[in-house]
């Protein structure tokens, strides 16, 4: 049921544009970098991937998705944790924003 519910939430997941910001002075600053959030959920280990998806698809708290994913709440923290970075480090690297 879970992996069927990750499925249908990705078929959903919208696309987001982000017009890129650069001084008036740059060959670039017309461009606009479009990327789907999807794409960097999807570069994340499976574990994180299932926490993200979890947690603000499918609005569960932290408790909840222990009990799904069978493991103590602090690790599911951690992987939470970890998750953020790692999209947090994926979002800085692909448009050079500083989230």
């Amino acid at each position: 049921m879970i992996n069927y519910c990750i499925d249908e939430q990705k078929r959903r997941m919208k696309i987001v544009n982000i017009e890129e910001h650069q001084p008036p002075n740059n060959k670039n600053s017309n461009e606009e970098r479009n990327f789907t959030l999807e794409d960097d959920i999807d570069k994340l280990a499976p574990k994180y991937k299932e926490v993200i998806i979890l947690k603000y698809i499918q609005d569960m708290s932290i408790i909840d998705i222990s009990k799904v994913m069978s493991c103590p709440e602090g690790t599911v923290k951690t992987w939470h944790s970890r998750a953020l970075k790692q999209l947090r480090d994926l979002l800085n690297k692909a448009g050079d924003f500083n989230v």
